[in-house]
């Protein structure tokens, strides 16, 4: 079994696949999927500056999380 695979803007309703002559007159599976877009996630900005007291308790607790709330 041979396959292509492509990753590619369509920029028109055909598609030119030219390494496609081999499978000419065999059966095949053309699948289109839309990729998500890529999306960078937007910087943490710390809100508070100061200490906790945690009582000597920070066993599993992540400190950085009581900035964000």
């Amino acid at each position: 079994m041979n396959t292509l695979a492509y990753q590619t803007t369509l920029e028109s309703e055909v598609i030119r696949i030219p390494e496609a002559a081999r499978f000419v007159g065999k059966e095949v599976l053309i699948t289109v999927v839309e990729l998500e877009e890529k999306t960078t996630p937007k910087p943490r900005t710390w809100r508070h500056l100061g200490t906790v007291n945690l009582g000597q308790q920070a066993d599993g607790l992540n400190l950085r999380d009581l900035a964000y709330e």
